[in-house]
């Protein structure tokens, strides 16, 4: 997927492409999220939220807030695709017991 980035951002005609993480462990969720300049992979930001799973809705926009506070663009766009990037691991989480999400 790495080699593929600088494609991937030609492509939807960006310079920064969002990447991430979620893991669950019962009702816990941790999400990785890094800001990564397509060009060269230099990282730009990074976080992480360790969550309690019962607002995904409030997740998604707290991280997407933070991304677009890093960006300073427009913030409907970037919700758009923060909340894209975001939705399908969180409720493939959300439907998985917590063991499977614990990494055992």
């Amino acid at each position: 997927m790495i080699s593929d980035r600088p494609e991937i951002a030609r492509q939807l005609h960006v310079a920064n492409v969002l990447e991430g993480s979620v893991r669950k462990s019962g009702e816990q969720v941790r999400i990785t999220v890094q800001l990564i300049h397509a060009a060269n992979g230099f990282q730009v930001w990074s976080e992480t939220y360790d969550r309690k799973l019962d607002d995904v809705f409030k997740i998604q926009d707290e991280i997407a807030d933070e991304v677009v506070k890093q960006l300073r663009v427009n913030r409907s766009r970037l919700l758009f695709v923060a909340a894209l990037i975001l939705t399908l691991p969180i409720a493939l989480l959300a439907s998985l017991p917590g063991r499977h999400g614990a990494g055992r």
